[in-house]
């Protein structure tokens, strides 16, 4: 078991997590927009390896103001791989300072028990949107 810095040949095991968790979005979720993450933020984005296989995923940014964790799978259902990319990520955005951070479920997954297990609340004040530019 390792966690590491994603690699661009983990894209499509990657792909794979996020589908399995149904939060794979095809308008962003593209090999150059991880290419384009991982060149500016590798240290959060991470993946969880066991045997050679990408199993665990997370991406993570800060701003300096808010730091965010978000596109979270794992092929245990968020059990111990979860866990360990949370507790990973939020060691590493504390060490950047961050003082909160929060964290981006689907409500549908399994995904939103689970964080709340980690010591997540909901703020209830917020909604996703999007805009093409």
């Amino acid at each position: 078991m390792a966690i590491r810095e994603f690699r661009l040949e983990d894209a499509e095991e990657v792909f794979v997590l996020w589908k399995k968790a149904g939060i794979f979005y095809d308008p962003w979720d593209k090999k150059e927009n991880l290419a384009e993450k991982q060149k500016k933020e590798s240290d959060l984005f991470l993946v969880y390896e066991e045997n050679k296989k990408v199993v665990g995923v997370a991406l993570s940014q800060y701003d300096g103001w808010g730091s965010y964790i978000h596109h979270l799978a794992s092929a245990d259902s968020y059990g111990k791989i979860g866990s360990a990319l949370i507790k990973e990520m939020e060691r590493r955005l504390k060490s950047k300072g961050a003082k909160t951070v929060f964290l981006f479920t689907n409500p549908k997954s399994k995904e939103s028990a689970f964080v709340q297990n980690e010591g997540y609340k909901s703020w209830g004040i917020s909604e996703g949107w999007e805009k093409k530019l």
